[in-house]
């Protein structure tokens, strides 16, 4: 559907713009700070179909090291 689409756009560019961000902090700033009231498990199902799940790459982990 529309918004469907709507959350997999923004989803797209929250994870372009914070790459370290994984599935929680994206949940929580489109509800919490965008406000939208779409609940986990549809945002999830979004999120894996575009196998946003994923592991990072090397170049991500090396980018940004742990600790």
């Amino acid at each position: 559907s529309d918004e469907n689409e709507l959350i997999a756009d923004l989803l797209v560019g929250l994870t372009d713009a914070r790459k370290t961000w994984g599935f929680g902090l994206c949940f929580l700033h489109l509800r919490n700070v965008k406000g939208h009231p779409w609940n986990h498990k549809r945002i999830y199902r979004i999120y894996c179909a575009l196998k946003l799940n994923l592991r990072p790459s090397r170049d991500i982990a090396a980018q940004y090291p742990a600790g």
